[in-house]
């Protein structure tokens, strides 16, 4: 997906009123794996990271080869940085929709594990909130 002017702007829109409807703050939007990590740097300690959540997302991804080329997009709940992959989504608004519904349920709901519970949380918030 070729990020323009106007798909930005969409993304922006779109999370607004989805953060409007969870009652949550928007979080920073980035659309590098690199941008992602590098917001994150200043929390990490000679112990490692100082968020549980930081260590998790870093984990998870590095044991990829290119873990950008397998995520569609990631969420740090407590530093409020969400991550879409504008890559793997191709020429699809409905996807990119659906992931950043996806994260931003994890950003309402961060102790919920994905799972049947979580899904319908994405699923009613996309039937109310119409883009």
């Amino acid at each position: 997906m070729k990020r323009t002017k106007e798909l930005l702007n969409w993304i922006d829109d779109t999370t607004e009123k989805y953060c409007k409807h969870l009652d949550v703050d928007k979080p920073d939007i980035v659309y590098s794996y690199t941008a992602f990590i590098r917001k994150m740097q200043p929390y990490y300690t000679s112990r490692g990271f100082s968020h549980r959540k930081t260590s998790l997302i870093i984990n998870n991804t590095l044991e990829y080869d290119n873990p950008t080329s397998m995520l569609w997009g990631a969420m740090h709940c407590e530093l409020g940085i969400m991550f879409l992959n504008l890559s793997v989504h191709g020429k699809s608004i409905t996807k990119l929709k659906d992931t950043i519904a996806h994260e931003l349920c994890h950003l309402k709901y961060p102790l919920l594990e994905e799972g049947d519970e979580f899904i319908n949380k994405i699923e009613y918030l996309l039937d109310k909130v119409k883009i």
